[in-house]
């Protein structure tokens, strides 16, 4: 993309594109430690952890990562806005994982 980049502005569109894609991974895998049971279940349901990557970990919290993964393989979630207000609603709403 920037091997043929005649402008500047093309430039700053790549930028535009990173960040946007920053936002999503962001959005999607949040690291902090209280969301890591809910971010271990969006690994499992998308295909980046296998259940035997879990062992380890007490039994308690496996069941917690398996269910957040069975509930997002079941469609239950909608893409998430891109908005921060409005993500915080929808969470509410459909007490989905943000």
């Amino acid at each position: 993309m920037l091997e043929t980049a005649a402008a500047p502005s093309d430039i700053f569109r790549v930028q535009e594109y990173l960040t946007e894609q920053r936002r999503i991974v962001d959005r999607l895998y949040d690291y902090r430690y209280s969301r890591l049971l809910e971010v271990f279940g969006r690994l499992l349901s998308d295909g980046w952890l296998k259940e035997g990557d879990l062992n380890g970990l007490q039994p308690e919290k496996i069941a917690k990562i398996k269910r957040a993964a069975s509930f997002l393989a079941e469609g239950n979630c909608q893409p998430r806005p891109s908005h921060f207000l409005q993500q915080k609603a929808f969470a509410a709403e459909t007490k989905c994982l943000v």
